[in-house]
């Protein structure tokens, strides 16, 4: 899918009416706040914010309906999107393996390993899982926010019905 084309979808959920798709090449992208990350990675990053005048406040979103998602962000490279990255609450890990183990199968790889923290090392797990348009990366937790990191990654060109599959379950 195109930025553009992206642009023309609705956000997932019930949006209020004053969300609005801003993005990090926006003349006005003031309100889209960046990580280190995201401003490193040479891309154009998207997000769904409510704007109040000249204030933009990010969007928060839930996943099925009752675990918050947080950080939603759209990447596109050369136009393209090439993924989607959000992050959740440690209580949803346990829901987010089910879903997208009904959905896909066993993760095609599981990594266990420890991230440097103040308190010293913390074990992380990072599993991933196939799917016809690429792949899902779980990874928990995230620092320094102590959350659950999602990424989706495109095999390939995603479609607008590849994409809205990919976030089945998240709402306003």
């Amino acid at each position: 899918m195109s930025q553009a084309d992206w642009r023309t979808l609705p956000p997932p959920g019930k949006p209020s009416p004053h969300t609005k798709a801003k993005c990090s090449n926006d003349p006005d992208a003031a309100g889209l706040t960046l990580t280190d990350a995201e401003r490193s990675a040479r891309v154009v990053v998207c997000a769904y914010v409510d704007a109040w005048g000249t204030l933009s406040l990010p969007v928060g979103f839930t996943y099925d309906q009752k675990y918050p998602l947080d950080h939603l962000r759209y990447w596109f490279s050369g136009s393209r999107l090439t993924q989607i990255r959000a992050t959740a609450s440690l209580e949803a890990f346990a829901a987010l393996i089910g879903d997208f183990t009904r959905r896909y199968g066993a993760p095609m790889k599981l990594v266990r390993d420890s991230i440097p923290s103040e308190i010293g090392p913390l074990p992380r797990v990072s599993e991933t899982w196939s799917t016809p348009q690429g792949s899902i990366d779980l990874i928990d937790p995230t620092l320094p926010s102590d959350e659950i990191a999602l990424r989706f990654t495109a095999r390939g060109p995603v479609s607008p019905a590849g994409a809205a599959h990919s976030l089945k379950g998240a709402s306003r």
